[in-house]
């Protein structure tokens, strides 16, 4: 093995690296920018599968056709699922301007496993994911999708 044990790199990662619910309660926190709703935040914080839909997209990868793109994001709370239609929120979205809003369906997801996608049909909060079917709509990297079905 090039890097010898690996006990001591795991052993800094457990040490280090936050858990899901901790890293996502600090992320909403220092990132969320809508209407001061505690009771939202609070929900959105606790990183639950069963609250609304909300994933941060941070990066778009080019599909191997080169004509489309599949978004990879955490998912912050929620679960995503095939054929599951989510609003997508673009950066200048406000409850009273819904101008930089686009519905669209999800058609597939991948949870990357190293350099392979392995397909899935549902990825729930605290994981990352890729998502194809909604790249169209997306215009800057970073962004938040949420659900139109509960």
């Amino acid at each position: 093995m090039f890097f010898g044990s690996t006990s001591a790199i795991v052993d800094s990662i457990v040490k280090f690296i936050p858990t899901a619910r901790e890293g996502t309660a600090k992320k909403v926190q220092q990132y969320y920018t809508g209407q001061e709703n505690k009771d939202f935040m609070t929900a959105i914080s606790k990183c639950d599968e069963k609250e609304t839909l909300i994933i941060n997209v941070v990066k778009l990868y080019n599909k191997p056709s080169c004509l489309s793109f599949d978004a990879f994001g955490r998912v912050i709370s929620g679960t995503i699922s095939k054929r599951q239609s989510v609003k997508i929120l673009g950066e200048n979205y406000s409850l009273e301007d819904e101008e930089d809003m686009a519905i669209k369906t999800v058609t597939n997801l991948w949870i990357y496993q190293g350099r392979y996608r392995v397909e899935v049909d549902s990825v729930s909060a605290g994981n990352w994911v890729l998502i194809e079917g909604i790249d169209q709509s997306i215009t800057k990297v970073s962004l938040y999708l949420n659900s139109l079905t509960p």
